[in-house]
C-alpha cells in the first residue's frame, strides 16, 4: 500500500486543480452564494446563482472528462463553449424569464438529471462492453459515500469546537456559523474530495472483472432477490385473483410493479459482471428469467394507469407513468434480447425519454395543463356560467346550482393553481376568485372577505388600557352569528388552569376596507384589540377562520 505523505496530498491537490479548475471555480461560487443568502440578504437571482453554479460544477466536469476522451481537442473546447454558453443561456431564462411551475420544476430536474447520467456515460461511449463503466460507476458511489462521511466528519468535529469557545470562554459565535460550516464542508469540501478521487483516464478503462464485496453481495443475493421473488409471487397471485373475478386491477398496483421493476434493475446491474467470468451459475439464470418473469406483470400497471386516468383524468404524473410503464416493457424485451450483455442503455434511454417528456413545448406537464384547463373551460360553458372569467359574484351563483360536474371542475381548477398558479388562469377566474378557491372546503363556498399578512408579536403595538394579551390565537372554521354588519363569536382561552369566555363583535365593513392592506391593522371592539394576521370569513355559510393576537 502506498504511504500517505503531506507531498502525495499536496501532489493530489495541485494535479485536482489542474484537472478541474473551472469545476472548482463553480463549487466556490456555490458555497459563497449559499453562505451569502443564508444570512438574510436580498433575494434577487438566489435560483440563478445556487443553480448555475451547482449545476455548472458539475458539467464543467462532465465535459472535462469527456475532453480526455477525445483527440481533436480544437473541435472539442469548441464544443465545451458551446455548451457552456446554451447552459448558460437556459439557466438565465429558467431564473429570470420564467415563473417556478410544475414544467419549469420537471424541466429543472430533467435537464440536471441528464448532466448526472452524463457523468458515468460520457467517459465510456467507445466501449464495446460495460465492464469499465461498471467499475467506474462502483468506484464512483464509493468515492462518493466516502467523501460525504469525511466532510460529516470534519463538520461535526468544527462544530464541537465551536461550541467549546461559548461552553469553556463564554464566546459567543455568530448564530450562522454552524449554519456556514455546514455548507463549506458539505457545499465545498466534500465535492472537491470527490474531485480528487476521480480515476484518471488510464485507470478509468480497466476491463478486469470485478465483483461486489462479499457483503454487498450478500444483500443482494439474501435480501433483495428474496424481496423481489416475494412481489413476484404476490403480483401473480393477484393477477389470478382478478382473472377468476374477471375484474379490472387497482390503480394502486402500478407502485408494487415499479418496486419490482426497480429491484429487478438492481439486482441485474449489480450481478452484471458475473456473465464474463467462469462459474456464477445463480446470477447468470437470474439475468435471463427475471426479466421474463416481470414482463407479464407489466400488463397490470398498464391496466391500472389507463383505469385511473379514466377515472381521474391526465395530469402531468399520469403521464410520466404511462410512458414509465413503456419504458419498463422496451427493458425487458432488450434485457431478453440482448442477454443483459449491454446495460448501459437502460439509463440512456430513461434519460433521453425523460428529456423529450420534460424540456420543450411537448413536455408533458404542459400537455396535461392545456387538457385540463380546457376541460375546465368546456365544463364551465355547459354549466351555462354567466361569465368568463368568473369574478366572485358569478362563481357564487355557480355553485349553488349544484351541478353534478362541479367538483370535478373546482378539484381541477384548485390542481392547477396549485401546480402552475394563478397568472396562467386569468382566462378562467380573476385573481380574487382564484384565491380564494378552496377545493377542500366541504360547501366549495368561497370567502368573501380574506386577509393574509405575517404576524410578529414582538412588532405589535400594545393598545393603551389594555392589560391582557392572548398571542396567536386560531379560530378554526366554526359558525358564527350574524347581525346586521356585526360578526359575533366566543374567543375560549385559558389562563393559570381556568377556562375563560370572551365574546367578541368586528365590523363586517371594517374588515373589508383593511382586507387589501399591506400592513397589520388593529381592529378595535368594545372590549378588546385584534391584530389579524390571517382573516376568512364567508357571508353564505357563516364559517370564520382566523389567526389573531388580542389584547383585552
Amino acid at each position: 500500500m502506498e504511504k500517505l505523505t503531506l507531498e502525495k496530498l499536496k501532489d493530489n491537490f495541485i494535479l485536482s486543480c489542474k484537472r478541474f479548475p473551472i469545476s472548482i471555480f463553480f463549487l466556490l461560487w456555490f458555497t459563497v452564494t449559499l453562505i451569502y443568502f443564508g444570512l438574510g440578504k436580498s433575494r434577487d437571482a438566489q435560483f440563478f446563482n445556487v443553480f448555475y453554479s451547482g449545476s455548472a460544477a458539475l458539467l464543467t466536469c462532465v465535459l472535462r472528462l469527456w475532453e480526455e476522451e477525445v483527440d481533436d481537442l480544437k473541435r472539442c473546447r469548441i464544443i465545451q463553449g458551446a455548451i457552456h454558453v446554451c447552459w448558460l443561456a437556459a439557466a438565465v431564462y429558467i431564473s429570470f424569464y420564467c415563473d417556478m411551475n410544475l414544467t419549469v420544476e420537471f424541466s429543472v430536474f430533467a435537464l440536471s438529471f441528464t448532466i448526472a447520467i452524463a457523468f458515468f456515460i460520457v467517459p465510456f461511449f467507445k466501449e464495446n462492453d460495460d465492464i469499465s463503466l461498471w467499475n467506474f460507476t462502483y468506484h464512483t458511489f464509493l468515492t462518493f459515500v466516502l467523501s460525504f462521511i469525511v466532510a460529516l466528519i470534519l463538520m461535526g468535529g468544527v462544530m464541537l469546537l465551536l461550541e467549546s469557545f461559548t461552553q469553556l470562554f463564554g464566546v459567543v459565535l455568530c448564530s450562522d456559523a454552524y449554519y456556514d460550516v455546514a455548507v463549506v464542508c458539505n457545499g465545498f469540501i466534500a465535492p472537491f474530495l470527490f474531485l480528487q478521487l476521480i480515476p484518471k483516464h488510464d485507470k478509468m478503462h480497466k476491463d478486469s472483472v470485478k465483483r461486489l464485496p462479499k457483503f454487498m453481495y450478500g444483500i443482494i443475493h439474501y435480501l433483495f432477490i428474496p424481496l423481489t421473488i416475494a412481489y413476484l409471487i404476490t403480483l401473480y397471485a393477484y393477477a389470478a385473483k382478478i382473472i377468476f373475478q374477471w375484474e379490472l386491477p387497482e390503480g394502486w398496483v402500478s407502485w408494487l410493479v415499479t418496486a419490482l421493476m426497480t429491484l429487478m434493475t438492481i439486482i441485474i446491474v449489480a450481478v452484471y459482471p458475473s456473465q464474463f467470468s467462469d462459474g456464477h451459475d445463480v446470477d447468470k439464470k437470474i439475468v435471463k428469467w427475471l426479466p421474463m418473469c416481470v414482463l407479464p406483470l407489466l400488463l397490470l400497471m398498464s391496466i391500472g394507469i389507463l383505469r385511473r386516468i379514466s377515472d381521474y383524468g391526465i395530469t402531468a404524473n399520469r403521464l410520466y407513468i404511462s410512458l414509465f410503464n413503456l419504458w419498463c416493457y422496451g427493458v425487458c424485451v432488450w434485457l431478453i434480447v440482448s442477454k443483459a450483455r449491454r446495460i448501459v442503455w437502460i439509463p440512456i434511454s430513461f434519460t433521453v425519454l425523460l428529456l423529450l417528456s420534460s424540456v420543450g413545448p411537448q413536455n408533458f406537464s404542459s400537455l396535461a395543463f392545456s387538457s385540463l384547463k380546457s376541460d375546465v373551460i368546456k365544463g364551465l360553458k355547459m354549466a351555462k356560467v354567466a361569465k368568463l372569467p368568473m369574478d366572485i359574484t358569478t362563481y357564487k351563483k355557480w355553485i349553488k346550482q349544484k351541478d353534478a360536474s362541479m367538483n370535478d371542475i373546482i378539484s381541477n381548477i384548485y390542481y392547477l393553481k396549485s401546480q402552475y398558479g394563478n397568472k396562467v388562469l386569468t382566462d378562467i377566474a380573476d385573481s380574487v376568485t382564484l384565491m380564494r378557491i378552496n377545493y377542500f372546503s366541504a360547501d366549495k363556498s368561497i370567502s368573501d372577505i380574506e386577509i393574509n399578512n405575517i404576524c410578529d408579536d414582538n412588532a405589535l403595538i400594545i393598545p393603551s388600557g389594555y392589560k391582557h394579551v392572548i398571542p396567536s390565537y386560531n379560530y378554526l372554521y366554526n359558525r358564527v352569528k350574524v347581525d346586521g354588519d356585526k360578526i359575533s363569536f366566543i374567543v375560549e382561552y385559558e389562563i393559570n388552569g381556568k377556562k375563560l369566555k370572551l365574546p367578541i363583535d368586528v365590523s363586517i365593513k371594517k374588515m373589508k376596507s383593511i382586507e387589501n392592506s399591506k400592513y397589520i391593522v388593529p381592529v378595535k371592539c368594545s372590549n378588546a384589540v385584534l391584530y389579524f394576521s390571517s382573516f376568512s370569513f364567508s357571508e353564505d355559510t357563516k364559517m370564520l377562520s382566523f389567526c389573531a393576537t388580542i389584547f383585552y
